[in-house]
């Protein structure tokens, strides 16, 4: 995992997810990867609705699908 103790990184990269999700809303990588931004943010509930998106979109797929 890469760390940066820029100021403007956790911004950056914040953005960058949105505008992924802006054109794929379900992108998981995206989501996961939200995800962990709002759990650093200390955001645990906007965390949990980005993970249980892509939990709702795995779930019922098939083993191999």
């Amino acid at each position: 995992m890469y760390f940066s103790f820029d100021p403007s990184a956790e911004k950056t990269c914040e953005d960058l997810l949105v505008l992924a999700l802006q054109t794929d809303p379900d992108n998981a990588e995206a989501l996961q990867s939200l995800a962990s931004v709002r759990m650093s943010q200390q955001r645990p509930d906007d965390a949990k609705v980005f993970l249980e998106k892509v939990w709702n979109s795995w779930k019922d797929l098939e083993n191999g699908e």
